[in-house]
């Protein structure tokens, strides 16, 4: 399995050194003064300075294919510490392994540090379209009308992400873990924990969201639930499709 080392990605419309971080877009980066008072950078304590030359763990970036058509995006770091205990740190809803950057480059240096995508989101998508459409127009991935063959048993859920928790702990990791949640990978944390706790040495929560489910409730929120019902599977219901006409 080949481990990609992630180049940096410079900022667009930005010239000049930076202290920190450009938050907004390429004109509002554009406009700022180059001679301007800089901004003082925030270390934390134990996270490598990079500005003094201190260099946090390398992080590579791979792909595991889980199921026929279902590669799952994820990264690590510190592989070299054979010798240490296993983390795996699971996203929020939308986002990715991304969000850990910093985590992998710091607790690379002593331990096996792992992050995933969610099959779904992220880089962890399937490599070919789940729909097709009967009518000749461009179609955007997964906006399709009708379901391929292959994608029928695709339901995004709960019961899915643990799954995919489970084969990566026993196929890529290879030994129990520490697992470490944000918002859906907390939830998805402790549900992968209460079922397969021969896997799991310990469990940390960040801002863990309580629930989980694409329905909303149709007795709290009844127009919600007409407009918004989707059971995580393909092809997407055609209220949904029709609202991202507008979006």
């Amino acid at each position: 399995m080949a481990h990609n080392t992630r180049p940096s990605k410079p900022v667009e419309g930005f010239s000049g050194d930076s202290n920190g971080y450009v938050i907004g877009s390429e004109d509002e980066v554009g406009s700022m003064s180059e001679t301007g008072d800089s901004v003082t950078k925030v270390l934390i304590p134990g996270l490598p300075d990079e500005s003094n030359g201190e260099c946090g763990a390398t992080i590579s970036s791979c792909f595991w294919e889980w199921k026929p058509k279902f590669n799952v995006y994820y990264e690590i770091s510190g592989s070299q510490n054979v010798n240490s205990p296993s983390l795996l740190f699971l996203p929020g809803f939308g986002v990715g392994s991304f969000h850990y950057e910093k985590q992998l480059k710091d607790l690379g240096r002593d331990y096996r540090v792992w992050a995933i995508d969610f099959l779904g989101q992220g880089m962890s998508l399937p490599n070919e379209n789940p729909t097709s459409s009967s009518k000749e127009e461009d179609l955007v991935w997964g906006f399709g009308d009708k379901t391929e063959p292959w994608a029928t048993d695709l339901v995004y859920s709960m019961d899915l992400w643990r799954d995919q928790v489970l084969y990566f702990v026993e196929e890529v990791i290879g030994e129990p873990v520490y697992l470490v949640g944000n918002s859906l990978g907390g939830f998805v944390a402790l549900y992968f924990a209460a079922r397969n706790p021969q896997l799991v040495k310990g469990v940390t929560l960040l801002n863990a969201t309580p629930f989980w489910g694409f329905l909303p409730n149709p007795i709290k929120s009844p127009r919600l639930a007409r407009i918004f019902s989707w059971s995580g599977t393909f092809p997407l219901p055609e209220s949904i499709r029709k609202l991202t006409e507008f979006v």
